[in-house]
């Protein structure tokens, strides 16, 4: 079976072993890069050239005599493919017999947010032979959290007390690309001083608590236009970055696309709350929602927070105006 669990696969680079193919599923975009870039390490300890094709700009037949077949002046061949969960399902039906012969001298790493389990190619994956490797990689909460932590504290040359600890757990649980995005804001902030405090990673994370944006969530989800409008409308004068609030909302979003995604799987709430570091009043709105918008409802919430954040920073509109329409467009 190609199902490989994290520890599994972490267990195997250590011990400088490769499969031909790795296909990487997670919303997290730090950990996909993070184990596409050891995987790299092992097939070139000495260093060697990345090949990095998109989804959007695919050429799937391409790829796959590239991967099949690689230059005799190439001793072996490393492929990223990012944003693998762009490709249409056709592209993905010509790339099956990626899952059929061993690759000559080629690794083949595909970066997913997430895997269809109706397409084809994810179908035989999941029964493909063990050169081939799907690895669903876990949102880092608790233990994991506090290690990715240290790791990126040593990196910095920092070390942070707890009531700092707590605000960037508050606000980055489940997501190392924004926990190392304000550990390295913070380590900033602080210039010589040797220890970050919770006022540096207040002045440059988030200001507004999860529980604020969780009671505009729960609003928003709910269909509660006037609740939802009021909530924005006292935020914003007290002061509230609209990009960030914008950043909390999407990221509601994406834990409700991942409750989708692992019921799908037959997981049940209790550990999928566990699995993604969801605390038990956030599980209180998001599982309900999940529920009554299913993944057309979740996916177009995710394209107006999207369209929101193109505006944000593209145009010279209000910035509450193009909250205040973002309102309109959820709760319609």
């Amino acid at each position: 079976m190609a199902n490989v669990a994290e520890s599994k696969m972490k267990e195997e680079l250590q011990k400088k072993k490769l499969r031909d193919l790795y296909v990487l599923v997670s919303d997290d975009p730090y950990k996909l890069d993070f184990y596409a870039d050891a995987i790299f390490k092992v097939a070139f300890p000495d260093g060697g050239t990345k090949e990095i094709l998109y989804a959007d700009e695919l050429d799937a037949p391409a790829l796959l005599d590239g991967v099949r077949t690689p230059s005799l002046w190439d001793p072996q061949k490393w492929i990223l493919l990012r944003h693998g969960e762009r490709l249409t399902a056709k592209a993905w039906e010509t790339l099956l017999p990626l899952l059929q012969d061993p690759f000559e001298r080629s690794v083949l790493v595909i970066q997913c947010a997430k895997a269809d389990g109706r397409v084809k190619f994810f179908q035989a994956l999941g029964k493909a032979e063990e050169r081939c490797a799907l690895v669903k990689l876990e949102p880092a909460v608790g233990g994991e959290w506090n290690l990715w932590l240290q790791s990126f504290l040593r990196e910095a040359g920092k070390q942070m007390n707890d009531p700092a600890r707590d605000l960037l757990r508050e606000w980055t649980m489940g997501s190392l690309a924004e926990l190392k995005h304000s550990v390295d804001r913070a380590a900033l902030f602080a210039g010589e001083e040797t220890e970050i405090r919770r006022e540096h990673v207040a002045a440059v994370g988030f200001r507004i608590t999860t529980e604020d944006v969780f009671r505009l969530t729960g609003a928003i989800l709910a269909g509660d236009r006037a609740l939802s409008l009021g909530l924005l409308e006292t935020m914003m004068k007290q002061g509230e970055e609209p990009l960030a609030l914008l950043g909390l909302m999407a990221r509601q979003y994406r834990w409700l696309l991942s409750i989708l995604a692992m019921r799908a799987e037959g997981k049940g709430d209790q550990s999928i709350a566990q699995a993604c570091g969801i605390f038990p009043a956030a599980g209180k709105v998001l599982f309900p929602a999940a529920r009554r918008l299913g993944g057309k409802g979740v996916i177009k919430g995710l394209a107006a927070l999207a369209q929101a954040d193109h505006t944000l920073k593209s145009s010279r509109q209000p910035k509450q105006h193009v909250l205040t329409q973002l309102l309109l467009d959820l709760t319609a």
